[in-house]
């Protein structure tokens, strides 16, 4: 009788530890969780994408391979006294400097990320002969910055996951830790 009870026990502990082993972490329906183990959120892309989560940094491609996001966290040296602030003192004077052709699109547009205010931003910029669109979406909790972004070629293949709502679905189901 000691017998049964141990293994029914023991089944009921394997149970339970595998019904703990969820890494989507409460994915909605549809999407999966990519974001690195230690990330200081949680990366909800569709379930078709293709995880790139590696080396600290989570991301993600789309099921064709010719789009990617990625989510970063950054501590930086500074405090800003706004998001504006940290674009045009930070990212702006950076991408300048080291993207080729870098061309801003679309200038601010105020958004949440992780249910938290943000500023969305859209730029061109050139590799080799390719010239990609990027959508960067950032905010900031504590003296955190989360930037969201998502990077195609110009054109057909960036338009296409912005047009389906994939875009857009990631960003609205972000989630802060």
């Amino acid at each position: 009788m000691k017998k049964l009870i141990a293994i029914l026990l023991l089944l009921v502990l394997v149970t339970s530890l595998v019904a703990c082993g969820d890494d989507n972490n409460g994915a909605p329906e549809g999407m999966k969780n990519v974001a690195v183990e230690n990330a200081a959120f949680y990366l909800y892309v569709p379930e078709l994408w293709l995880s790139q989560s590696q080396g600290g940094v989570s991301g993600a491609m789309s099921s064709k391979g010719n789009a990617n996001v990625i989510a970063t966290t950054y501590l930086p040296d500074q405090m800003y006294q706004s998001l504006q602030e940290y674009w045009e003192t930070k990212c702006l004077v950076e991408y300048t400097a080291v993207l080729s052709e870098f061309t801003v699109v679309e200038e601010a547009k105020s958004t949440t990320l992780g249910g938290i205010n943000a500023l969305q931003y859209v730029f061109t910029h050139k590799v080799g002969e390719q010239t990609y669109k990027q959508m960067q979406v950032f905010t900031t909790d504590g003296s955190l910055i989360y930037t969201l972004q998502y990077t195609a070629p110009i054109g057909e293949a960036y338009d296409e996951w912005v047009a389906n709502g994939d875009v857009e679905n990631i960003r609205a189901n972000f989630t802060l830790r």
